[in-house]
């Protein structure tokens, strides 16, 4: 399992053990993070830093997980996030016995960022992939339909949570609203990285319409990155004071459970997993109709969609929830039910490992799956 950065996200820790029940050996490795997170240090897997925090490492670390892929005789290579992917391509070249699994997690961002030499590589690593994992129908289409990537080796799985984890709390509640001075707020959560395509600044100007009509309302923003970006939103719309920064947290299923509502004003997106996650905590989600947040959330029933890019109908939205609590409780629950029902990590699992299966299904080697899963 590689990855570009860290493997401590909800998203390893969910799938890796679970593929080790399912009967496969894992070893990790990360690009950049030296130290392995303590859920694996705990389990006694292998953990391999490639030393590739800047691209002059890069030639070296590919060289390094080619001797490792050869040597432990690795069946199976997942790569996740986009530069993990170009090594895991350059492996997959110089090894191609070993089945290269991607795992591709955006689809326009890195057009919408002008980088038109890091699409073009997407794409090389798309097309020497085995098999592409994809976290939404809607991605799977957009690499079908936009960047013509062959349909019969990509996967939609969706990202799944742990719902035990991942519930609301009356006591994570209190504590985490009188951490952060909100005890008598109406609190609209908004949590994700602070880079423009999250479309912070739609949410900002939606708040600005409603102030007044909420006299008790703040955003609460989890998440860090450009914060000079976020600020100066802030204070072209003289909102000093209504905007609490909650800074980068690893509580986050307690930090769902504080708020009220949670707004993801995104203009881009693969999936989100952060809905999701919302969801589970039976929180009722306002969500911009991009990426696959139609195939979690049904307008009015498991969350509100809007239109991306307008700050007037996360506005309504956002009103038509604080008037109406028992609808913005109904929302919840059945939200939670939808996670339950499609949206679990055991799930996740399960079709994974059918995935993993069908790269030998075809090849003669799928008793080797079964007897030496690595």
């Amino acid at each position: 399992m590689l990855c570009e950065t860290t493997l401590d996200t909800h998203f390893f820790r969910n799938l890796c053990p679970g593929l080790k029940q399912s009967g496969f050996e894992v070893t990790y490795a990360s690009m950049r993070e030296a130290k392995a997170p303590a859920w694996i240090e705990e389990s006694g897997d292998e953990y391999v830093w490639l030393k590739a925090n800047s691209r002059i490492g890069y030639l070296a670390a590919v060289r390094r997980m080619t001797r490792i892929v050869r040597d432990k005789q690795i069946d199976i290579l997942h790569a996740n996030m986009h530069e993990a992917s170009l090594l895991a391509a350059a492996v997959k070249k110089l090894v191609p016995t070993v089945k290269f699994v991607l795992g591709r997690h955006n689809t326009d961002q890195l057009a919408m960022m002008k980088k038109p030499w890091h699409v073009a590589m997407d794409r090389w690593a798309t097309a020497v992939a085995d098999r592409v994992v994809v976290p939404s129908e809607f991605t799977k289409n957009y690499l079908i339909e936009v960047e013509r990537a062959d349909a019969a080796k990509i996967d939609a799985i969706y990202i799944g949570i742990n719902t035990e984890q991942f519930r609301y709390s009356d006591e994570s509640r209190s504590r985490v609203r009188r951490e952060l001075g909100l005890e008598s707020n109406f609190v609209i959560g908004c949590i994700g990285k602070f880079i423009w395509f999250k479309g912070h600044r739609f949410l900002f100007e939606a708040f600005a319409k409603i102030v007044d009509k909420i006299p008790n309302a703040r955003i609460l923003l989890l998440g860090d990155g450009q914060r000079a970006l976020i600020d100066k939103q802030i204070a072209d719309l003289s909102l000093g004071g209504k905007i609490v920064f909650g800074g980068y947290r690893d509580d986050i299923p307690e930090c769902l459970s504080a708020l009220d509502v949670v707004v993801h004003p995104s203009l881009t997106e693969a999936f989100c997993q952060v809905i999701t996650e919302s969801m589970a905590v039976e929180r009722p989600v306002i969500a911009t109709f991009v990426g696959g947040a139609a195939e979690a959330i049904a307008d009015g029933q498991t969350g509100m969609l809007v239109a991306p890019r307008n700050p007037s109908a996360i506005a309504s939205a956002i009103l038509e929830l604080y008037g109406d609590p028992d609808k913005a409780k109904q929302i919840g629950k059945a939200a939670r039910n939808k996670v339950m029902s499609s949206f679990t990590y055991a799930r996740m699992v399960q079709e994974q490992v059918e995935r993993y299966a069908r790269l030998f299904s075809t090849s003669g080697d799928a008793a080797l799956l079964a007897s030496n899963r690595t």
